[in-house]
């Protein structure tokens, strides 16, 4: 399906991020420490730090939400509520003339 799109463009900022909901303090981290049995943050009077199992820790926290992500995104396209993204690219120059024509 082509669609044909010819109107006028206004130079707008793009949105403001939305703000990244607050993580649990490292301080917190003890009942996970715990249960793996190994320390994960440095702890300093200046705050903390990811020690050698932290950092590899972290590597694998962060494939698995990026997995839980994909999996809620995949249920989501079954249920149609999700069909794709599309992202559209626009030159200044083009912006400048007043008018952008393109075809979808």
């Amino acid at each position: 399906m082509h669609w044909r799109w010819r109107g006028t463009a206004a130079c707008t900022p793009p949105p403001a991020r939305p703000a990244r909901p607050s993580r649990p303090s490292p301080g917190r981290s003890p009942r996970l420490e715990a249960d793996l049995g190994a320390p994960l943050f440095e702890r300093h009077a200046r705050g903390v730090r990811p020690n050698e199992y932290g950092r590899r820790f972290l590597v694998h926290a962060r494939a698995m939400v990026a997995e839980a992500r994909s999996a809620r995104e995949a249920v989501a396209q079954m249920l149609g509520l999700r069909q794709g993204r599309v992202v559209f690219g626009i030159s200044v120059a083009a912006l400048r003339e007043g008018e952008v024509d393109f075809l979808i």
